[in-house]
């Protein structure tokens, strides 16, 4: 006798209330399984579906290696190294452009650097408190003076609450500096 026969026999000799009770929790027990299995399965596919759509991206990115680079090297001659900002230069210069602007209240935080073969890549983020329109225009000029070598990243501007004409801003900048100086 196999086990599935001893299995039947003990089932039919259970009342009618123990076999609804036994057919009640296998059946939840076997829904919360491919419940779960579903959803496994939702998750692999989904992540087979970003790893194609990430390898498309990289092998586009490496088809164009050649014309990046020369683009790159074409950029690099064009720039002076001695002109290109460390971390602790951006943000002397965005306090000097923040100073040149009179009654500005603001804030540097300190910034984050990312390096790479061929330059550092550096960002920081400046707030001003309670400036005028006039005044950030006049810094973003300021700042626009100072392209290629610091750009803009992003910008936030929020009304301040207490005085709405006076606006709370927040500028993400970032500079590059070459490491190779003999570029030029």
């Amino acid at each position: 006798m196999n086990w599935i026969t001893k299995v039947r026999h003990f089932f039919f000799r259970l009342s009618s209330r123990e076999k609804l009770l036994i057919s009640v929790f296998i059946f939840t027990g076997l829904a919360i399984w491919t419940t779960a299995s579903v959803r496994g399965m939702n998750a692999m596919l989904t992540g087979f579906k970003l790893s194609s759509a990430e390898l498309e991206d990289q092998a586009l990115w490496l088809g164009e290696a050649d014309l990046i680079n020369s683009r790159m090297e074409e950029v690099l001659v064009t720039l002076d190294s001695e002109k290109t900002f460390d971390s602790a230069e951006l943000v002397g210069k965005l306090d000097e452009l923040a100073r040149l602007q009179d009654g500005m209240v603001f804030e540097i935080f300190s910034p984050r650097t990312v390096n790479d073969a061929e330059f550092d890549l550096h960002s920081a983020q400046i707030r001003f408190r309670r400036a005028t329109i006039a005044q950030l225009l006049a810094f973003s000029a300021a700042l626009r003076r100072e392209e290629p070598y610091i750009a803009l990243e992003d910008l936030r501007v929020s009304a301040n609450k207490a005085n709405p004409t006076e606006l709370d801003t927040r500028f993400r900048v970032s500079s590059f500096e070459l490491k190779n100086t003999t570029l030029n």
